[in-house]
C-alpha cells in the first residue's frame, strides 16, 4: 500500500470516527458542502468538531477565505494529512518545517497494514480482556473513556451510543486486572479500513502492561474481519507503545523522506 492511499485511509478513519460520534439521539450533524460539523444539540453534551473538508477545487483565495472562516469557528478541527500541498500551505503557512525537523508531535497519524499484526496475548498474562456485549459494559467502557479522556465531560454517551456497538459499527473493549475493569479502546470500522480509538488506562494501574493487551484484542479482531489497514491519532506520550505494537508514524507526503524515523 503506498503512501497516498495510507494517507487517505488515516483521513478517512478520522473522519469517519468524528462523524459515528455524532450517530447518537443527542447529537446533529451538519455539512455545508465544504465541510461538516457534530455537535451535540440544545441542552445536550457530547462532542464538537469539524472535519471532512473539502475545498481542493476552490480558486487559491476562495480557499484561503474558507479556511479562515473555519479557523474563526474555533472549533477542534481535523484538516486531513492527504490535502494537497497547495491547501496545506494554506492551512499552516508558507513557512513550513523541514522534513527533518517535522515532528508532529501534537496528534501524531499511525497506521498499521495486516501483515504487521502483533502477536496474541502472552498465555500467562494476568490481564483478562473482554469485548462489550451488554448495556451494562458499555456504561463502564464509557465511564472510563470520559474519565480518563475527557475530564469526566460525556464526550460518549453510556446509553445513546451503544447503538455503535449493537450495530457492528464499533466494537469496545475492557482489560481488567483482577477483575477490576482498568484499561479500554475500541475499534471503528469503515469498509477495508478501521481505526484504532478511545486507548487509556486508569492512573492506579498503567504501565502494568493493561493497554497494549486491551489493543492486541482489538488489533486482532480486526484483522480477523479482514480489515486492511488500522489507524490512530497518537499523542507523543504514547506513540512508543503504538510503535511497539507495530504502528508506523505519518506524515503529509511533503515532509515523507524514504526511510526517515520521526
Amino acid at each position: 500500500m503506498n503512501l497516498q492511499k495510507i494517507c487517505r485511509h488515516i483521513d478517512e478513519g478520522a473522519n469517519f470516527y468524528l462523524r459515528t460520534l455524532g450517530n447518537a439521539e443527542h447529537m446533529e450533524y451538519l455539512d455545508n458542502g465544504l465541510y461538516s460539523i457534530v455537535r451535540p444539540r440544545a441542552g445536550q453534551e457530547g462532542c464538537t468538531a469539524l472535519f471532512d473538508i473539502r475545498l481542493e477545487h476552490l480558486s487559491d483565495e476562495a480557499m484561503k477565505v474558507k479556511i479562515q472562516e473555519i479557523k474563526k469557528l474555533n472549533l477542534h478541527t481535523w484538516w486531513g494529512i492527504g490535502i494537497s500541498e497547495k491547501m496545506l500551505r494554506a492551512v499552516y503557512g508558507e513557512n513550513l518545517p523541514l522534513p527533518a525537523t517535522f515532528t508532529n508531535e501534537e496528534e501524531g497519524c499511525m497506521a498499521m497494514l495486516c501483515d504487521e499484526i502483533p502477536p496474541a496475548k502472552e498465555e500467562n498474562s494476568p490481564f483478562t480482556v473482554r469485548k462489550v456485549t451488554t448495556p451494562d459494559e458499555f456504561e463502564i467502557w464509557a465511564e472510563i473513556c470520559n474519565r480518563i479522556l475527557h475530564n469526566n465531560y460525556p464526550m460518549l454517551h453510556p446509553v445513546n451510543h451503544y447503538a455503535l456497538c449493537k450495530e457492528g459499527v464499533m466494537s469496545c473493549f475492557i482489560a481488567h486486572d483482577n477483575d477490576v475493569p482498568a484499561s479500554v479502546c475500541s475499534i471503528i470500522y469503515n469498509k477495508e479500513g478501521a481505526s484504532l480509538e478511545f486507548v487509556c488506562t486508569l492512573k492506579e494501574y498503567r504501565l502494568k502492561g493493561l493497554a497494549k493487551a486491551v489493543c492486541i484484542a482489538a488489533i486482532q479482531e480486526a484483522f480477523s474481519k479482514n480489515s486492511e489497514i488500522i489507524t490512530l491519532r497518537a499523542l507523543p506520550d504514547v506513540k512508543g507503545m503504538y510503535r511497539k505494537l507495530g504502528f508506523q508514524l505519518y506524515n503529509h507526503p511533503v515532509f515523507y523522506q524514504p526511510g526517515q524515523t520521526i
